[in-house]
């Protein structure tokens, strides 16, 4: 176990706060004196690297101006002995992190008489906390068995008002050193001003802990829409509550009023923001309730199998292919809103012609651009990713989500040949298809084949047979029964031979297609 008494370490505690104008200290927590950390003693051995000895060099000046109280010097000499060797210091960042303590307790006693007649610069004494549980953690993750760097953690938790993280620095470094008196006197400390908030009721300086009595459920902390406990809370210009999805989707529908006073209200799916004041409150006084809530919305917005998924149904989609939509309908507008915040990623679906109903077979889409508009509704830019066959679904909140099972192209070895050659004679073939129409369309215009070509992508090269077959689909912009065959089919060598056949039509030419 660790020891204040190492041999880095000298038992000379710091000296006291800086006299100010006021000329007395303010009782702000545990009143820690920490061990200053000295370097090893290295007898100055000839031949010594000349960045260690610049680095001793700034360590012992640093401690020279922290025991004669000039704080902000000592950690610019500090901060240069780290710059040196930042992998060897954790007596360094010790330092520093009680000198960063320090310097944040002496903002806090200087009067205001003082500051308004000689103006002060630097961090704030808040900033100055951060930096000592940073250089702390570090000195703990250089040397995870050093009281003194746990020490300087609680201490700096303490001054960001961190109280639980501070008691369990302090037992942290009990554990390994139980009979530190700089770990149990600043450990009593610490519950001895809890202890006497608690005795007096209210609140005392900073550093007590703050223990307030539970607030009874009511009525008031339920949302009037989904009668539950309110689930990240947003008030309204009006002053209503209710959850941000619950409001989210009344706006949905036009009704840009508010649910319970019909004010009407300038809201944008962006300008929804959470009370995050009384968002705090409903979940530490009910944990059980709010855990509950949040499971729920979780369980829509992040199915726990990523075989659930959300089902626009619009179009047949082929992966690779990318398009806009403009999402206007409500219950889409609530889908799209649960899909950002999950993964990104929904279903594609079109009607089969044959049966006249929704096709088994879809493609999950991924959205790569959201932008909502200001009257609700969202652009999209999505793009196709995998084949999904639709395995049984059924409605939530108006819009379809289904159970699907991905589905893959299966080649066996013994066809491995004949898919290879397939795919060049594919790609040959569209290479030839590309030229052509480039030549039949010369003179007359060629923008319809540029946005396809744009629209297709680059080709996939021919070790990756399956995406070379969708791509072709895409290029030639087939009807969505060809599209729903090359979705249903799992031989990638049919599928190319199907890509083949629309290459050789005369009608797939660019002068006869149109966009969709």
């Amino acid at each position: 176990m660790g020891s204040l008494e190492s041999e880095d370490c000298v038992g000379s505690a710091w000296p006291g706060p800086l006299s100010v104008a006021s000329g007395g200290a303010v009782e702000d927590g545990p009143q820690t004196a920490f061990p200053v950390c000295y370097p090893p003693q290295r007898g100055g051995e000839e031949g010594e690297d000349a960045a260690v000895a610049d680095f001793t060099a700034a360590w012992q000046q640093g401690n020279a101006h922290l025991e004669a109280g000039k704080t902000e010097q000592a950690i610019d000499e500090y901060t240069l002995a780290l710059r040196l060797r930042p992998k060897q210091a954790h007596g360094v960042l010790q330092n520093r992190s009680a000198a960063f303590a320090r310097l944040s307790r002496q903002l806090r006693v200087i009067p205001a008489a003082q500051s308004e007649s000689r103006a002060l610069y630097g961090l704030d004494p808040l900033s100055l906390a951060q930096l000592a549980l940073k250089d702390a953690d570090r000195a703990i993750e250089l040397q995870a068995d050093s009281p003194v760097a746990f020490a300087c953690r609680a201490d700096a938790c303490f001054l960001l008002e961190q109280y639980d993280a501070a008691e369990e620095a302090y037992l942290n470094g009990l554990h390994l050193d139980p009979s530190s008196p700089l770990l149990r006197r600043g450990l009593a400390e610490l519950r001895a001003l809890d202890e006497r908030a608690a005795a007096r009721g209210k609140e005392v300086e900073p550093g007590a802990k703050r223990r307030r009595q539970a607030i009874p459920h009511s009525d008031d902390l339920d949302c009037t829409l989904c009668l539950k406990l309110l689930y990240e809370p947003c008030t309204t210009s009006c002053g209503h509550t209710f959850c941000k999805d619950c409001l989210a989707r009344t706006m949905d529908h036009g009704l840009n009023r508010c649910p319970m006073c019909r004010t009407v209200l300038f809201l944008t799916p962006r300008s929804h923001p959470v009370s995050i004041t009384l968002k705090n409150v409903i979940e530490k006084n009910f944990k059980a309730e709010y855990a509950e809530r949040r499971a729920e919305m979780e369980a829509i917005t992040q199915p726990a199998t990523p075989e659930i998924l959300p089902l626009f149904v619009m179009d047949v989609v082929l992966p690779g292919k990318k398009m806009a939509l403009n999402i206007f309908e409500p219950r889409y507008r609530l889908m799209t809103r649960r899909v950002m915040e999950g993964n990104r990623m929904f279903g594609m679906l079109g009607y089969d012609a044959r049966t006249r109903n929704v096709a088994d077979m879809g493609c999950q889409v991924e959205i790569t651009e959201c932008q909502p508009m200001p009257d609700g509704r969202f652009y999209l830019e999505v793009e196709g990713r995998q084949r999904v066959k639709i395995i049984e679904d059924w409605e939530q909140d108006g819009y379809r989500v289904g159970k699907v099972a991905f589905v893959e192209d299966t080649v066996d070895e013994g066809k491995q040949a004949e898919v290879a050659a397939a795919a060049e004679e594919t790609a040959a073939l569209a290479r030839e298809w590309r030229i052509r129409e480039a030549s039949a369309s010369y003179g007359r215009g060629s923008r319809d084949l540029a946005e396809m070509v744009e629209q297709a992508g680059p080709m996939p090269p021919t070790s990756q047979p399956e995406r070379l077959s969708f791509w072709v689909g895409n290029l030639l912009l087939v009807g969505p029964r060809e599209r729903l065959a090359m979705l249903r089919t799992t031989d990638t060598a049919a599928r190319l031979r199907m890509g083949r056949a629309f290459l050789a039509e005369p009608s797939s030419g660019a002068s006869q297609c149109r966009m969709q």
